[in-house]
């Protein structure tokens, strides 16, 4: 049975997608803001509801089998709470308390990715689900975020 991948790009800012047919070859690539239009997509999931079924029908093989990969392993995304708790405590200790804006940036990024990650692929299962696009549940596959972004 052939394959088909969907990539997600998941992180509070710059979303991307990218759909790879069972020979290998990118076929679909392009970063959310482009879709929805607006600069760095804060907070937008990378498989939008209106995008993502047109798409997979326009890109997928009929029957093929869907694999889901997102770009943020459990232990990565766990480790980012602890990575935000020690930035603080780094922050407190050089006595940079009068940076909160920053403080509230660094932890909106952070909140923003933990929920996308959440988020990823629910409008990809419900396209899949509503258009009969495959019979096969989509197989869901979580990578290390910066092995993910070498070509």
């Amino acid at each position: 049975m052939p394959k088909n991948y969907i990539g997600l790009s998941c992180t509070a800012h710059d979303s991307a997608l990218a759909i790879v047919n069972a020979e290998g070859e990118v076929v679909f690539a392009q970063a959310t803001e482009r879709y929805i239009q607006t600069k760095r997509a804060f907070h937008a999931v990378p498989d939008q509801l209106g995008q993502i079924g047109p798409l997979l029908e326009s890109y997928c093989e009929p029957g093929a089998e869907l694999v889901m990969a997102n770009s943020w392993a459990p232990p990565s995304y766990a480790a980012i709470g602890w990575w935000l708790m020690d930035l603080r405590m780094r922050w407190k200790s050089h006595a940079w308390v009068h940076r909160a804006h920053e403080w509230a940036f660094f932890r909106t990024l952070i909140q923003g990715t933990l929920n996308q990650l959440s988020l990823a692929g629910l409008n990809l299962q419900h396209a899949v689900l509503t258009r009969g696009i495959s019979d096969q549940p989509v197989l869901r596959r979580s990578y290390d975020h910066h092995l993910t972004t070498r070509c």
